[in-house]
Parts: structure tokens; sequence; C-alpha cells
């Protein structure tokens, strides 16, 4: 099944709108559309393989844009820095294909090991790793020609 079916990425920089808020996405970015333990709640994401965690998010982004109350499950030290990991239901939302419009749907992610949630030297965006697609064995193909991305799930190629 394709999560993302052909997504596309921009090359110049743009503004998008989260609650009331404008964010800035910069060219080359992938940005997805993700909620936390409540699918009416979507917020942006950033794809990132270069990011080593499943999820990680800013305190403030998290309680302004997804209003979830999640539970402790542990912690760890990025840089020096305490990170506290929280058990949480992650779900993508599902693009139509070829464009950035959601579908209406979305489909649910493992996190076995929860999300990272930062006090402070939040990313601009919350950051979706190579963790979460290498733990939820999805392919991930990104086309540079076209600038688009799909993710699907395990099956014929």
């Amino acid at each position: 099944m394709k999560i993302l079916d052909r997504l596309p990425f921009g090359d110049r920089p743009h503004l998008i709108a989260v609650r009331g808020e404008s964010v800035d996405v910069y060219r080359n970015q992938i940005v997805v559309w993700i909620s936390i333990d409540n699918e009416q709640r979507p917020l942006p994401a950033i794809l990132d393989t270069g990011h080593g965690h499943n999820l990680s998010i800013g305190r403030s982004q998290l309680e302004r844009w997804s209003g979830a109350a999640l539970k402790r499950i542990g912690e760890l030290e990025i840089d020096h820095q305490r990170v506290v990991q929280y058990a949480a239901a992650l779900r993508v939302h599902r693009n139509e294909p070829g464009r950035a419009a959601l579908r209406g749907d979305s489909y649910l992610l493992e996190m076995p090991q929860g999300i990272s949630v930062l006090e402070k030297d939040a990313p601009r965006l919350p950051l979706i790793g190579l963790r979460t697609i290498v733990a939820n064995r999805l392919r991930l193909i990104v086309d540079g020609d076209r600038q688009r991305v799909t993710l699907k799930t395990r099956g014929w190629f």
C-alpha cells in the first residue's frame, strides 16, 4: 500500500500554516502531515533520513499543535541534553497521488521506542527519522528528477 504517493517536495522555500502559525519550509525538505494520538489534528513534520530517531518534536510544538497528553516511557541523552521518551500513536496522513493535498485517511506507524520530546533546541519542525522507516519495514523512494517521494509498505515493488 502506498502511504505517500508521489508526494511533491519543492526546490524553493515556502510557508505552511499550522494552527494559525506560519512556518518556514526550506527547499528540498519533504514535509509530511502526521498526527500524534489524535487523527483529527494533523501537523507537519520533515521526513529526514539523516535523523536517527523515530520522531523528535519540541514540547511547545507538541502542546500547541497536537494537544496530546503522552505517557513517559524513559529518557536518553542527545548531545549532553536529557530527552524524555513518550509512548505515542503516530499516524502519517496520506496524500492525494502526485499532490500535497491530504486524502482524508492515515496510516498507523509502530513506535516501539517512543518519540523524543525536546525541552530546548528543538527542530523548527518535528523530524521523522530513518528509525521509523526501518522499524515499520517501509520502502522509501525519492524521485529526484520529478521531486516526488513515495513511501509504501512491503510487498511487490
